[in-house]
């Protein structure tokens, strides 16, 4: 069984990924498959010719710095995507593809739509907050609001998703209203796994 947990940032996917960890599922983080990328020599190669020097540093790639570079326009942010995407999705694809049919993965995946992989997924949830508080959330993690909402205006609105989505969970709560919420949702898609087998 592969979930996928899916939705825009800061609506709490990786807390929700975390809570399926915790009851038996393999976690796939694909925000930490990109961070390993960026070790991968080809890839700085590639960002290098792509925006110079700046982003990097004696010890590799600073986040911070090629974060400025890629989230400054769509058109400098397409271009990191046409670098990273096509390797991540083919990694991804990898790991779905050659896990044993008794295995039960969640995936933690910000753009499965935007990728057109959603037939990996035995079942996708979204998950989405209000806007204001998606915005307020990522700039306590010291990003900029015109940032975020660069960064928000190049990833699919919540409302193209819904009807695609098997589950859609609202984060507008605390944590133990997430965490009972996504309990509820996997001991349905337990039950669902196990009337399908």
């Amino acid at each position: 069984m592969v979930i996928g947990i899916t939705g825009r940032m800061g609506t709490g996917k990786s807390e929700i990924a975390r809570i399926f960890e915790k009851n038996g599922f393999t976690l796939v983080d694909v925000d930490q498959m990109g961070h390993n990328l960026l070790r991968n020599e080809e890839i700085k190669k590639n960002i290098k010719e792509t925006f110079g020097d700046y982003p990097f540093t004696k010890r590799g790639i600073d986040r911070k710095k090629l974060s400025k570079i890629v989230f400054r326009d769509k058109r400098t942010l397409y271009r990191f995507n046409a670098i990273m995407h096509p390797p991540l999705i083919r990694e991804l694809r990898s790991i779905i593809e050659n896990q044993p049919d008794t295995s039960h993965l969640v995936v933690d995946c910000a753009l499965i739509f935007e990728w057109g992989i959603e037939k990996l997924f035995d079942c996708i949830i979204l998950v989405k907050c209000n806007e204001e508080e998606l915005i307020e959330r990522m700039v306590k993690t010291g990003r900029t609001e015109d940032e975020v909402r660069r960064i928000l205006s190049v990833q699919l609105p919540d409302e193209e998703k819904l009807d695609r989505a098997d589950f859609v969970i609202e984060n507008n709560g605390d944590l133990s209203q997430l965490e009972k919420k996504t309990i509820d949702i996997i001991i349905g898609v337990r039950l669902k796994n196990r009337n399908n087998s």
